[in-house]
């Protein structure tokens, strides 16, 4: 932050600056005083980036000392990114480095002194691949928290063609998606199988004139 030499404001206001923490050039977290900038003077907000012995990113750390923290395995993949707030994102890999699992954890809030204690928050995201680590399947938790409570778990479905081209979805709720490709591998037809509720277990809506189809 710079006031340039014979600026002022037409207020008369003084301008003040107070330092989040971080000290310049040094690994002191003292650069907290308040300092009032008069023409031609000068004060610094920073943020710090800390490598570990691979070059690898672990700790982001801004003016005021928030930190984020990331945390990687044998393979230098990242397996958790803690926020400031201490709320956690946590990765789970195949043998082939894809991703198969999402947990992230918000952390309860510290309340004023009598607050209810809030349990964590905590969403699971689950990936299934195929052989040619194609995604074709991924789950989320339902409305009762629980990802192995099956009966309200939401899955998402696809299916591939020879190349590569995804080409059929079922979502959530079961509806179903069919898209058609040319010989140049360019989308020519998509078909939505409308739903009478708008989910899939329900029979199929033809009050359109054209069936099941919707172009």
């Amino acid at each position: 932050m710079f006031l340039p030499a014979g600026v002022t404001l037409g207020s008369g206001r003084a301008i003040t600056h107070t330092g989040g923490g971080l000290l310049h050039n040094s690994t002191a977290n003292t650069h907290t005083a308040t300092v009032a900038l008069t023409s031609g003077g000068s004060t610094y907000v920073l943020s710090r980036i800390e490598f570990d012995r691979g070059s690898r990113v672990t700790h982001q750390i801004e003016d005021d000392l928030d930190t984020t923290v990331i945390t990687f395995d044998g393979a230098s993949r990242t397996i958790k990114t803690t926020d400031a707030e201490r709320n956690f994102v946590e990765r789970t890999y195949d043998g082939n480095s894809n991703v198969v699992q999402v947990k992230t954890t918000e952390e309860a809030q510290i309340g004023a002194a009598g607050s209810p204690a809030v349990p964590d928050e905590i969403l699971i995201t689950k990936f299934a691949l195929d052989v040619a680590n194609r995604q074709t399947r991924v789950e989320t938790q339902g409305p009762d928290g629980d990802i192995a409570t099956t009966a309200d778990t939401q899955i998402i479905r696809t299916a591939y063609n020879s190349r590569n081209l995804a080409t059929h979805f079922r979502d959530g709720l079961d509806n179903t998606r069919v898209n058609t490709f040319d010989g140049a591998n360019l989308l020519t037809k998509t078909e939505e199988h409308l739903r009478l509720d708008g989910t899939g277990v329900t029979a199929l809506d033809t009050r359109r004139g054209k069936g099941d189809k919707s172009n």
